[in-house]
């Protein structure tokens, strides 16, 4: 496997509820998994999604039949990622192979434990949000499988920062249907499947 623009990571440690520290990597490595030999269009896709280096997780796959390929980006789960992209990928004309994915830096690098479920746009909220609030109030954040998160800091105790986390993702999940349209069949796929679930990830306290 060949490793393209890898970033430098800002590190900073998250108090779990455990108290063990992990580490949040702000920066994303593209890794290139795949061995065929891109045709125009497709490095030009390449070229776009290595731009998104940032938006970890995230995966490109290329149509084996054709000049083509899509990618997807700044999910919580490469699982997802890998999952939106091919689709959308076969969609345009299959079948489709991965070519390349978006890690958070430190998973590449083998830096420190790196803290799991968040994707890139979370992981640069955490780290301003641990600034924010006064010493001794507490944080938390929570995220779903559809990409949207919610994030409570400065608050007086840990249920009400877990409780403000989970409300503000499930309103990003009302954003998300109204602003895209989500058409009945995918949304009622969606919550079959619990990707509409917000799920706590990490807390904090300052």
């Amino acid at each position: 496997m060949r490793l393209c623009g890898v970033l430098v990571a800002f590190v900073m440690a998250v108090a779990m509820p455990a108290r063990a520290e992990v580490a949040v990597h702000t920066k994303g490595a593209v890794q290139v998994v795949g061995k065929a030999a891109l045709l125009p269009r497709q490095k030009n896709g390449f070229a776009r999604f290595k731009g998104r280096a940032r938006d970890f997780s995230g995966a490109y796959y290329i149509s084996t039949s054709r000049d083509d390929g899509s990618f997807w980006v700044d999910e919580h789960r490469l699982e997802d990622a890998k999952s939106y992209a091919k689709a959308a990928c076969e969609e345009r004309g299959g079948p489709c192979v991965l070519y390349a994915v978006i890690l958070p830096a430190g998973a590449v690098s083998g830096e420190g434990k790196v803290l799991k479920g968040i994707n890139g746009s979370l992981a640069r909220t955490l780290v301003s949000g641990q600034r924010k609030g006064d010493r001794g109030s507490f944080g938390a954040a929570a995220a779903n499988r559809m990409g949207q998160f919610g994030v409570g800091w400065g608050y007086a105790t840990r249920e009400i920062a877990r409780k403000e986390a989970l409300y503000t993702c499930i309103k990003g999940i009302e954003r998300q249907v109204f602003q895209d349209q989500v058409s009945a069949p995918v949304y009622n796929r969606a919550v079959a499947q619990g990707r509409f679930d917000c799920k706590l990830v990490t807390e904090w306290q300052r």
